[in-house]
């Protein structure tokens, strides 16, 4: 099992719509974009962690975690 942090970005996705968005036992898919290692994806039982940087951001901070 892996662990993989998201880092949102205010312009494609606010703070305050996730917030508002985000139920528990829902599923979610939008776009992505780099992922380090290349070629590497989330796998059934890893751990996922979405947070805002303060850069852009009124209310920076971890948003949400789940797992796969």
């Amino acid at each position: 099992m892996s662990m993989w942090l998201y880092q949102m970005n205010e312009r494609f996705w606010a703070s305050k719509l996730f917030r508002r968005t985000i139920w528990e036992g829902r599923h979610w898919k939008w776009n992505r974009g780099e992922i380090k290692p290349a070629n590497a994806v989330p796998e059934p039982g890893d751990t996922l962690v979405f947070s805002y940087a303060k850069t852009n951001c009124d209310e920076p901070g971890i948003y949400g975690w789940g797992d796969h």
